[in-house]
């Protein structure tokens, strides 16, 4: 298709293209990075970011599966 000659075509525009220059000065002395708080932590987060996710599929396996094991209907809403 045309996908491909304009894949190599904006390559070749690109490659071509002066360099972006951005129009603020930084400063070269480093500023202090304030402490985070407590729940910006890695063990928080990973605790967090794996117990979410785990725990919503469980109740949804725990609602199908019951449903199933008790012969009834599974509603997505079934509380």
């Amino acid at each position: 298709g045309i996908s491909t000659p304009l894949v190599f075509l904006g390559a070749y525009l690109g490659y071509k293209a002066d360099c972006i220059e951005y129009p603020t000065n930084t400063s070269r002395i480093p500023r202090p990075i304030p402490p985070q708080p407590w729940f910006m932590g890695a063990i928080f987060s990973l605790l967090i970011g794996g117990l979410l996710p785990f725990s919503a599929c469980f109740v949804e396996m725990y609602f199908i599966m019951a449903s199933v094991w008790v012969d009834l209907y599974y509603y997505v809403f079934g509380f």
